[in-house]
């Protein structure tokens, strides 16, 4: 059957527009496949060499439809409205093309068709030799048949298409190459009439900007390579391996930039190394130029918020924009959530009838995301918020899909602009983990922003936010309601991601492993008298209890806030484990060696985990719902984003891992040993007789000006040291007031506001910078010593709910006795009573006064009075 010209004609105004965009040279889906030849050198060698592209010269044409009718021989009813554009060198890609087969066929076979066209492009005044250079795409450009374009990343510099900077080329790629590439193939030496026997004669077969340098692996030889070293990855700087010859300069002080410890991806500029992302565990130090690896001290004083600053802190002096494509997509979007708003309030807020759905707290809650995701601070933000935008979407999507009251509310339009909604957020996704998000505000310095950086970035789009932020329905940004947070209820399906879940499993599975290697861990500082024992103990065995029971509070956190937070505790108290390991000297005495690598492994897992939360969502939609929707791509990280990430507007949303079976297993074995090594009264001597070591090892700070002052106030001293002076002493009136609780929550409480005060007193000694000059070494580890502890006073109370009252009461509201008089007597202090009043609700007793009159800063005493 022969289709008529006016269905040709058609076609051809479908087919032909996204064809032209391919007809290119170097469009990798149309050209045909060409034979490689196999190089004989040897991978690395052939590894430095790179292979040149020519540009390409052709005779191209842009024209009207119109002008190729009388040769075609067509009838011309749409000819004005199409347009081609055509190559010489491209016609076999035409000829290929669905088009082009089309036309074929009608015209006698291929050849037929190609002899028109030839005819067409060789004849027509409006054709144009063009010059194509390589890494480019011809674009169909009215009146200029030779306009291109440069294939990302490369870019346009004059006539040329090239790799910007700090990206670099080899074998043909633009990107980082943390292995390096170098800039030349090397000279191996073959036979030859004369051979290069002098640093003079290397010298002038190198171009004026490179460097005459040896080879690894072939020291010993007289090969030699040509190395741009300002640029060169592999020989940043200088060489790493000396040239052969004995009459030239002697200087190796080159650096492999993608070997560093810690680094994932670098560059060289300007014979410096540069250093883009680190690898987990490892922070970018202010200069760009290094990875420095997280010590078990700086773990330990606080994990989350050290690689915050140390990411904030490597990106000081990068400020980045919103890349224009995805500027445009999310422009886009956001004014499809405007129109999905407006059409929202068409029609009722809310039906209470069945079939019923709050459609207005459905809506904004997008609205809400939306916001979050364009008033994103950073780089890294973006990517996660742009993640959790899909699932609330997600969310909403399904919420409409099974309430079954679509046709039967009206509710047509909010539905198909949902739909929309949620296609543009899958294409801004898929952009974004295949694309840099932003780039460089600051042109003079090229920089590639990976999209892991915490760099700060300027979104833009104020039209489009001061449109969505008019308060509709709801004031927006208040975060989900209980509408979400009730979950299946209102028939929205909630699940914890499933990579989420495999991660929690393999933690736990090694906090098993850390609790049956623990058992040559002593039990406890002090024996069940309550005096010391005759030798010092090198580490706290109870702080694996502490970690079991951290790991059992993952497990059973209630909600996205709830599992955030335990991850946070756990990641602590197993810093704290990892310190005590690292400083007691006992590892080779008590054969814990595997016990320090499962350890290790451990805070890893947790680094790792808390990495994974702060860029993806924790909760995702029900498969059942949402096959068609991708999984978002995991991105690599040792950034923390703000406290929650993505997750920060669903904080509150109720969870079940469902690893019941996983409590179980821990469950036991936590019992047992905290039933035999836990006793309350212990611990609380010990606690008081590492706060008097942590008196008597003050003595070195300065004196402060603190008179009076009302307890238990904490003040905010102007510099580092000040801060850690009174932090001291607020500590001991923490201890005051922990000795006097009343009831386990009461204890529990003040050791969570004791172990604050720690941290606090611990990131005061990292500011202070004094540690060397005032010899505070001591008091570092009495710092430590206070937070194991504290830990293990915390795990008591998780533990044991009644603690020591007559009649096995488990009730956390009753009364617990501490007696308080024999630990006075062991610490040697006074029982005048100083202090009136009740502080905190706690009723001190006169425990308070000799612990502040023994604390001896420099001579100070604190005399406290209350109304």
């Amino acid at each position: 059957m022969r289709l008529g010209p006016t269905l040709l004609l058609s076609a051809l105004v479908a087919c032909f527009l996204p064809l032209t965009t391919l007809a290119h040279p170097r469009s990798g889906s149309l050209v045909a496949k060409r034979a490689t030849h196999k190089n004989s050198t040897s991978g690395v060698i052939a590894q430095r060499q790179r292979h040149v592209h020519r540009d390409l010269i052709d005779l191209c044409l842009n024209v009207d439809a119109s002008a190729v009718v009388p040769i075609l021989q067509l009838i011309n009813p749409l000819a004005a409205k199409i347009r081609l554009c055509l190559c010489a060198k491209d016609l076999d890609i035409f000829l290929d093309s669905d088009i082009g087969v089309l036309l074929g066929g009608l015209l006698g076979g291929p050849d037929g068709l190609l002899a028109k066209l030839k005819l067409l492009i060789n004849t027509s005044p409006q054709s144009v030799h063009c010059t194509f250079p390589t890494h480019s795409h011809r674009l169909c450009v009215t009146g200029d048949p030779c306009a291109y374009e440069c294939d990302p990343p490369y870019v346009r510099k004059g006539d040329k298409c090239v790799c910007k900077p700090p990206l670099t080329e080899c074998n043909g790629i633009c990107t980082f190459h943390p292995q390096g590439c170098s800039s030349a193939a090397p000279h191996k030496q073959v036979r030859r009439t004369k051979s290069i026997m002098s640093y003079a004669a290397a010298v002038a077969l190198c171009k004026p900007e490179q460097t005459v340098c040896g080879i690894p692996g072939r020291e010993g030889t007289k090969d030699f390579e040509c190395i741009d070293t300002t640029t060169t990855l592999d020989s940043c700087g200088g060489c790493v391996v000396q040239h052969p010859f004995s009459d030239g300069p002697a200087s190796v002080n080159g650096i492999d930039c993608g070997r560093l410890p810690g680094v994932i991806a670098s560059n060289c500029l300007s014979s410096r190394c540069e250093i883009a992302q680190c690898h987990s565990g490892w922070y970018l130090d202010a200069k760009r130029n290094e990875c420095v690896k997280f010590s078990a001290s700086t773990t330990r004083r606080s994990i989350g918020s050290r690689m915050t600053k140390a990411a904030k802190r490597s990106d000081l002096e990068i400020e980045t924009v919103i890349a224009p494509e995805l500027a445009t997509q999310f422009a886009a979007y956001a004014r499809l959530v405007l129109r999905l708003k407006n059409a929202s309030q068409t029609v009722p807020k809310a039906f209470t009838a069945p079939p019923s759905i709050d459609q207005a707290y459905y809506v904004n809650t997008i609205v809400t995301a939306t916001l979050y995701t364009l008033r994103s601070p950073t780089v890294v933000a973006l990517m996660a918020n742009t993640d959790s935008l899909v699932n609330v979407n997600a969310f909403a999507l399904n919420a409409f899909k099974g309430c079954g009251c679509i046709d039967a509310l009206g509710l047509h339009s909010v539905y198909d602009d949902l739909i929309a909604i949620v296609n543009a957020s899958l294409s801004i996704q898929s952009w974004c983990h295949n694309h840099p998000v932003s780039v460089p505000s600051n042109t003079i310095k090229p920089t590639t922003v990976p999209n892991t950086s915490a760099a700060s970035i300027t979104i833009g789009l104020d039209d489009v936010l001061n449109a969505l932020s008019t308060p509709a329905d709801d004031p927006l940004g208040l975060g989900v309601s209980s509408t979400l947070t009730e979950g299946a209820a209102t028939g929205i399906p909630i699940k914890v991601d499933s990579a989420l879940l495999s991660q929690i499993q393999g933690l736990v599975n090694l906090t098993l492993t850390i609790q049956d290697g623990s058992t040559v861990l002593p039990a406890a500082s002090f024996n069940g008298t309550g005096a010391p024992l005759p030798g010092p103990v090198p580490i706290n065995g109870n702080l694996v209890t502490s970690i079991v029971q951290a790991t059992l509070d993952v497990l059973n956190s209630g909600c996205v806030r709830e599992l955030l937070n335990n991850l946070q505790t756990l990641g602590d108290v197993n810093a704290v484990l990892q310190g005590s390991l690292a400083g007691c000297g006992c590892v080779d005495q008590l054969g814990l060696a595997g016990l320090v690598k499962d350890v290790d492994a451990l805070l890893a897992a947790v680094l790792d985990l808390q990495s994974w939360c702060a860029n993806h969502p924790v909760v995702v939609p029900s498969d059942s719902h949402t096959s068609s929707l991708p999984t978002p791509t995991t991105v690599s990280t040792t950034t923390t984003v703000g406290f929650a990430g993505p997750n920060s507007h669903l904080l509150d949303l109720k969870i079940d891992l469902g690893l019941g079976d996983l409590v179980s297993a821990l469950t036991p074995g936590l019992t047992n040993n905290a039933d035999t090594t836990i006793d309350l009264k212990n611990l609380l001597t010990t606690l008081v007789g590492v706060v008097v070591q942590i008196q008597n090892d003050s003595t070195s700070l300065p004196l402060t000006s603190t008179t009076t002052i009302a307890l238990p106030a904490v003040s905010a001293p102007a510099t580092p040291l000040a801060s850690l002076t009174q932090g001291i002493i607020d500590t001991v009136q923490a201890v005051a007031v922990l000795l006097n609780s009343t009831t386990t929550d009461n204890l529990l409480t003040n050791v969570n506001a004791l172990l604050n005060l720690s941290n606090l007193l611990n990131e005061s000694i990292d500011r202070c910078g004094c540690v060397d000059s005032l010899g505070l070494h001591t008091l570092v580890d009495d710092l430590n010593a206070l937070g194991d502890a504290l830990l293990s006073l915390h795990a008591w109370c998780k533990n044991h709910p009644g603690g020591n009252r007559p009649g096995g009461s488990v009730s956390g509201a009753d009364t617990i006795s501490i007696d308080t008089h024999d630990l006075l007597t062991m610490l040697g202090l006074d029982t005048v009573l100083q202090v009136k009043g009740n502080v905190a609700g706690l009723g001190l007793s006169s425990i308070v006064n000799p612990l502040l009159q023994g604390l001896g800063l420099g001579g100070v005493r604190r005399w406290v009075t209350m109304g």
